[in-house]
């Protein structure tokens, strides 16, 4: 890593960690509260869900997808959830035309104990066409992406100006066969605030590395100070939407910033189980054109779960 790599690590950690947080069980109930409600048509709760006495097991489900920030709040212990996305992107680049599509990306998330999850990320089957403009034949690769393990802990509650803040880490496994061929790490803080009932707003801070391979065949991996800021609205009756500016800086890649703005939505169809759209445009030269994507979040509690909630009571 390159000295400014270092500074910037130094400098997220102690701005997360002067602040005094606490972490306290409560945090977390009380943002789920917010959470927008289920339609009046909305599928009935699983008995899983539900407690002995009828009311129900959790708060509506809190999910990843679809913005690009990263939620501060881990799943609760037990919870094996599935978050699942078809995503597109475009880049046309000197006249290189270059799509991509992305389908069964899947982040399978698994509470270990209270604030801390498990994580694994699958890239998804990727379809990568290259469509130069002039006499060069257009090129098609597609192969399975790779896949990345990593955790989040949630470790600071929200208290007055304080946002609530979680700490994820993960690195990928060459595994696919379209891959970086190496083990990339990355990490972020992410941190969550309710500005109103219906108003939230999150931001990611982070580094990551990036395996590729140039022109001359020669593969680097390189790191970028990644940023995302999000403005979410719950707007009743299962529907939310959001706002969001995301992008990175080269620390050790080349470059200029790839900045971008997108929105997307939301719909609860019930507790367990969330529908989303969303989609984005570049706004730096070296950004994506555009993506486009569709997904939905699935959760199922288990029995461990059922015995965490009892416990909790």
């Amino acid at each position: 890593m390159t000295y400014r790599t270092y500074a910037l690590l130094a400098a997220i950690v102690v701005a997360a960690f002067s602040s005094g947080c606490s972490l306290h069980r409560t945090a977390g109930a009380e943002a789920a509260a917010s959470a927008p409600a289920g339609p009046e048509f909305a599928m009935p709760a699983q008995e899983s869900t539900r407690m002995d006495n009828g009311a129900p097991l959790l708060d509506p489900i809190f999910t990843d997808r679809p913005d690009r920030t990263e939620g501060s709040r881990a799943v609760d212990p037990g919870v094996v959830q599935v978050e699942w996305g078809w995503t597109r992107t475009n880049n046309d680049d000197d006249g290189v035309d270059v799509t991509e599509d992305a389908v069964s990306e899947v982040l399978l998330r698994y509470g270990i104990v209270e604030n801390v999850e498990l994580r694994v990320i699958f890239d998804g089957q990727v379809t990568v066409d290259t469509d130069p403009d002039g006499a060069t034949p257009s090129t098609n690769e597609s192969g399975a992406g790779d896949v990345s393990v990593g955790g989040k802990i949630r470790f600071c509650e929200e208290d007055g100006l304080l946002p609530e803040i979680g700490l994820l880490g993960a690195v990928s496994i060459p595994t696919g066969a379209i891959s970086s061929e190496r083990n990339d790490p990355s990490f972020l803080f992410a941190f969550s605030k309710t500005l109103t009932a219906e108003w939230s707003l999150g931001s990611n801070l982070g580094v990551s590395w990036a395996s590729e391979e140039d022109a001359s065949g020669d593969r680097s991996t390189l790191s970028q100070f990644d940023y995302t800021l999000v403005l979410g609205r719950d707007l009743g009756a299962g529907f939310g939407a959001y706002v969001e500016w995301f992008g990175n800086a080269g620390l050790s890649r080349q470059g200029g910033p790839q900045n971008s703005i997108a929105a997307g939505s939301t719909y609860l169809w019930h507790d367990d189980l969330q529908l989303d759209i969303s989609g984005g445009i570049g706004l730096s030269e070296d950004a994506e054109d555009y993506y486009f994507s569709i997904g939905f979040s699935y959760r199922i509690p288990t029995a461990r779960t059922r015995e965490a909630m009892r416990k909790g009571q």
